[in-house]
């Protein structure tokens, strides 16, 4: 079973996007930000431009694929030696960032276990509970920030260049950005 072709809308370096708020098409720098739907969809957006749009350029409809595949910026020459200096600072940054995030999550583990023997030892009241509870949900939510981001550097650093350009890299990011939570014992906190 195939993907469908999608088609956007350019003048060759801009593209028509969408405005969330007020569900306008606007005019955007990036592809990423472009509205990315199947021909009729797109045709029929493309009928509809505003004059002030069609007055702002020459606009067409392309293939995305056309699009991902555009080598113009190939053209341009680069430096090579500083582009490689680049990647290994990047990567080096990399390693000594993650270092930082596993001394941040001890310290944050620390805390956690703190809170939790605070709750085990002592009664509380409904604001010293209510104090205690939004303590241990901000270190939570930090623990899981860091736990993320460090992944994140993983997928980087085991993926390599290889994985950045197979887009591997970038899948694993999404992946991770489109999980859920799977109750294992307490479903009906969870409404399930």
């Amino acid at each position: 079973m195939g993907c469908a072709t999608h088609y956007v809308i350019t003048d060759g370096t801009r593209y028509i996007g969408r405005n969330s708020d007020t569900k306008e098409n606007i005019i955007v720098e990036s592809f990423k930000k472009a509205v990315k739907l199947r021909f009729t969809q797109i045709n029929a957006i493309y009928n509809k431009l505003a004059e002030d749009l069609q007055k702002d350029g020459e606009w067409k409809i392309i293939n995305t694929i056309e699009v991902k595949t555009d080598l113009s910026d190939a053209t341009i020459a680069i430096d090579v030696d500083e582009m490689m200096e680049s990647l290994e600072s990047d990567f080096d940054l990399l390693v000594k960032r993650k270092k930082v995030l596993e001394l941040e999550l001890l310290e944050i583990e620390r805390e956690i276990t703190d809170i939790y023997h605070a709750m085990e030892f002592y009664n509380l009241d409904a604001a010293k509970g209510y104090k205690i509870y939004k303590m241990m949900q901000e270190r939570l939510i930090r623990r899981r920030q860091n736990k993320d981001e460090t992944l994140k550097i993983d997928y980087i650093l085991s993926g390599g260049i290889k994985g950045l350009t197979s887009k591997q890299t970038r899948k694993q990011f999404d992946a991770l950005d489109n999980r859920h939570y799977t109750p294992r014992a307490l479903k009906e906190l969870f409404g399930v």
